[in-house]
């Protein structure tokens, strides 16, 4: 799988790591194999990162896709990636999955993908590469 992730530079100190569908499925399925099977009654993303992975996940444990402003007791709430943590630390009181977890972060969630060492750029395969971008 390391051959569908391409890395370039985004800036003199920063990598972008583009990921594609393929690999992104992948992700997805990873975190899915980590989540206790009937534990959630629904699932919400935090938009915007957390939507498409929601939605995937939604599918994959075949419960319903909630709006953040009805969460209970037994959602699960996803994000794409828990970068410094402050994000998370708004739904701390529920249980979280990301697609990436930044070893630097403040608050983890407790099911994620794949850990990130360093401050690579992460860009998903819905979101648009800055270098197709005119200005």
């Amino acid at each position: 799988m390391k051959d569908k992730v391409s890395k370039a530079r985004k800036s003199k100190n920063q990598t972008l790591m583009k990921v594609s569908w393929e690999y992104y499925e992948h992700l997805v399925d990873k975190v899915y194999n980590k989540i206790p099977k009937n534990k959630y009654g629904n699932i919400a993303g935090i938009p915007r990162g957390g939507l498409i992975p929601a939605v995937m996940l939604s599918h994959k444990m075949d419960i319903p896709l909630i709006d953040l402003e009805y969460v209970e007791k037994d959602t699960l709430i996803v994000d794409d990636i828990c970068d410094t943590g402050i994000t998370l630390e708004k739904v701390k009181k529920y249980d979280v999955a990301t697609i990436f977890l930044r070893r630097t972060s403040q608050t983890k969630p407790k099911y994620y993908s794949e850990l990130l060492y360093g401050d690579e750029w992460i860009l998903f395969p819905y979101e648009i590469d800055p270098k197709n971008v005119e200005s």
